[in-house]
């Protein structure tokens, strides 16, 4: 866990960074922060809080394209992966992974996937992904996740299923992640 000190310093960077960066939208108030939380029954993470309400709400940057919170449920939606309305309990359900994985290393994964409706597929990927938002679009067409419930809350994932290499931490921390991806 960071200190204070440590993230006051890495927000001060990230906003000096960004500022110079064309497509950058406002930062949300606590308020709306807190709405959302409300409607969603969690909490989110500390570093990724202070960043929305303190220096952006969503960015395009060179290496990936961080969402506006607003969007972070339906751009999951839109991916047609999970059903276009979510149980409200959806984000206060652990992400169980703690180590990368690879969903193509399920045995008949790919066998039953070709068989599943649409629903069936939605189902087993919510079994998989719930307690995360997607927070991010990368130029590769990968997807990042924040996890906002869990062992693993704070990280950020990446899904790199379109490329058959599963699901890997990406970052510990949602600010490293942001300063890498500002670089």
């Amino acid at each position: 866990m960071k200190e204070d000190w440590e993230i006051n310093k890495e927000l001060k960077e990230l906003a000096e960074k960004l500022s110079a960066l064309k497509c950058v939208l406002q930062p949300l108030s606590e308020e709306k922060v807190a709405a959302w939380e409300a409607k969603w029954g969690v909490t989110l993470p500390g570093t990724y809080r202070r960043f929305i309400t303190e220096i952006t709400d969503g960015v395009v940057m060179p290496r990936a394209t961080l969402i506006p919170l607003e969007e972070t449920m339906t751009t999951a939606r839109g991916n047609n992966w999970l059903p276009s309305q979510l149980p409200r309990d959806f984000l206060q359900k652990p992400f169980l992974p703690d180590d990368d994985f690879n969903p193509d290393t399920i045995p008949g994964l790919d066998d039953m996937t070709w068989r599943w409706s649409d629903d069936e597929y939605s189902k087993w990927w919510m079994e998989h992904l719930h307690g995360t938002i997607v927070i991010s679009r990368h130029k590769e067409e990968r997807t990042s996740f924040l996890v906002v419930t869990g062992k693993s809350r704070g990280q950020v994932w990446a899904d790199l299923t379109t490329v058959g290499e599963g699901y890997e931490r990406a970052d510990w921390d949602f600010l490293d992640w942001v300063l890498r991806n500002a670089a």
